[in-house]
């Protein structure tokens, strides 16, 4: 919509958001289907139904980018349409330059879809920040996820987005605090409100009345004036009226999570790694060594791996213990405790003060 206005500065900012989506959900959240090993050159047959979703709208969000890249960077765009399109699809023009710009078709959009999706995104972007206000790895699971939402209908798509968010934040489970329409921002427990006066603001108009002003606030609910101060609402206290920026607030997570908040939502992880948590996340991070060594000996995405491993103690143990998620994450079809073949490529890492290789 953006890019037929013809708003370069909406333009760019247009195309700029479809990338971002594309690469860093889209594909991300697909590699698993991309991953699928049913059909292909191998079986004499072409890929699931599923797999072949997920190249047919990779293909058509790509060749779209490619024709709205068209006429800002000729050549690079003719590459990608010439190794997506041309000599591949019967009919197409043989070159983008020929082919027309691409037009948005409204009966496409699905608005409860997007919404979905964007609440996935907001959602999942608020629980890496409270891991990180935490300094918890993502790949180090954690007992819980608790939300709060804005909108009722938002407990509704939350059912549906629930497994991605159990995956993109590495969660057990996950829970919304109960949403009402007379509930306030904040009011629903998972975080806890200080507030006080902005005195470079309140100080000026008030002078000798900040006493009594900042009293006020101690004894008034923390969580309601915090919630008008969101809204943008004004703050009515006993005979003052104050603006949303007189007021400063102050959040605090429980004990025992972390907590960050944007825009009327908030994500909040629990802290506590029991010792089962634990040995997934030493397993997992054992998984990222083992992605990064299947790239250095340039293997394919699909490629199937027969896996050595050389660790002891607790690294071992997880390992041993997840050993069916171990070779279904590195497509390994076997795990060898031992070492390897001498033509094998190795390397050795320290994980959790423990040399393993």
């Amino acid at each position: 919509r953006q890019l037929e206005e013809w708003r370069p500065e909406a333009a760019a900012h247009g195309l700029e958001e479809f990338v971002d989506r594309l690469s860093n959900w889209y594909v991300r959240r697909s590699r698993r289907r991309f991953w699928k090993s049913e059909g292909g050159p191998s079986t004499g047959s072409g890929p699931g139904p599923d797999k072949a979703a997920a190249y047919a709208t990779l293909h058509e969000c790509l060749t779209t980018l490619t024709r709205l890249l068209a006429p800002f960077v000729p050549f690079v765009s003719e590459e990608m349409y010439q190794n997506l399109v041309t000599g591949r699809i019967p009919g197409a023009p043989e070159s983008v330059h020929l082919t027309d710009w691409p037009r948005p078709d409204a009966s496409l959009i699905d608005e409860d879809l997007s919404a979905r999706t964007q609440l996935a995104i907001r959602l999942a972007s608020l629980g890496r920040s409270a891991r990180a206000s935490a300094k918890i790895k993502v790949r180090q699971p954690l007992a819980e996820l608790v939300i709060e939402l804005r909108e009722e209908k938002e407990q509704a798509y939350l059912a549906v987005i629930e497994p991605q968010l159990l995956d993109e934040l590495n969660v057990k489970r996950v829970r919304a605090i109960e949403w009402s329409p007379s509930a306030s921002v904040g009011q629903g427990g998972l975080m806890s409100f200080s507030v006080k006066p902005n005195l470079p603001k309140l100080g000026p108009k008030y002078g000798r009345q900040l006493s009594e002003i900042r009293a006020l606030l101690s004894k008034a609910n923390a969580a309601e004036v915090a919630a008008a101060a969101v809204r943008g609402q004004t703050i009515k206290l006993a005979g003052f009226e104050l603006a949303p920026d007189e007021v400063l607030v102050e959040k605090t997570a429980p004990a025992g999570y972390a907590v960050a908040a944007e825009g009327g939502y908030a994500a909040g992880v629990t802290t506590e790694i029991t010792p089962e948590l634990k040995a997934e996340g030493t397993a997992r991070e054992v998984v990222h060594l083992i992605q990064n060594l299947r790239k250095s000996a340039g293997l394919e995405i699909a490629d199937r791996i027969s896996l050595y491993v050389e660790a002891s103690g607790p690294v071992r143990a997880a390992l041993e213990s997840l050993d069916e998620y171990v070779r279904e994450e590195t497509l390994a079809t076997s795990v060898s405790f031992s070492a390897p073949p001498a033509d094998a490529t190795s390397e050795t890492h320290d994980v959790d003060g423990e040399a393993i290789s």
